[in-house]
């Protein structure tokens, strides 16, 4: 599974890369954008299909990201948890995306999330960019805390969410970070 989110991240990479060089078709015509996210459309994700890659190296970590947070996805990866925006570079926005602590799929989890601390990287790869997040905090919270997943005006934040404390589970870990650059 590592294997395949590398050669996904590469994937998605090259593909930014190719798209850079193209020259857009020239047209007298500014294409409307109407204020619309141009970020990823759940509608079209098939739930089988990874929507992006997430890299901490500070951990090792190096995983496939889906477009959900179920049982069955978070064997395979991490996944977004379904109530929140998919990553991207759109101000107001805030992604939660949850990984579990151990078991089967231990080196693609979130084993050691609670040893990020300020300032340090996130990466995630999607298909139409690359996101560099770092983060500005942490906190511990009740299993069935939901209100820590809101937007903040004018910012495109990410919050990684995992099991605590290992092992036994009972509260949730929250890693917030902010969108430091993004590469289109």
């Amino acid at each position: 599974m590592r294997q395949e989110a590398l050669e996904l991240e590469k994937e998605f990479q090259n593909k930014a890369l190719d798209e850079d060089v193209e020259e857009p078709p020239a047209s007298s015509e500014e294409p409307e954008n109407n204020g619309e996210d141009e970020s990823i459309d759940r509608d079209e994700i098939t739930n089988d299909k990874a929507i992006g890659v997430i890299r901490i190296d500070k951990l090792g970590v190096l995983a496939q990201i889906f477009d959900n947070d179920r049982q069955k996805t978070l064997l395979k990866g991490v996944g977004v948890i379904e109530t929140t925006d998919m990553p991207s570079s759109s101000l107001d926005t805030c992604s939660a995306i949850a990984g579990h602590r151990g078991g089967k799929n231990e080196k693609l989890s979130f084993l050691h999330i609670d040893q990020l601390e300020i300032g340090d990287e996130v990466k995630v790869t999607t298909e139409n960019e690359v996101l560099v997040y770092k983060v500005t905090g942490s906190e511990v919270i009740e299993a069935d805390d939901w209100s820590k997943f809101t937007r903040d005006e004018n910012k495109s934040r990410l919050i990684l969410m995992a099991c605590h404390p290992y092992p036994k589970n009972d509260k949730r870990i929250l890693i917030y970070t902010e969108l430091e650059k993004s590469d289109k």
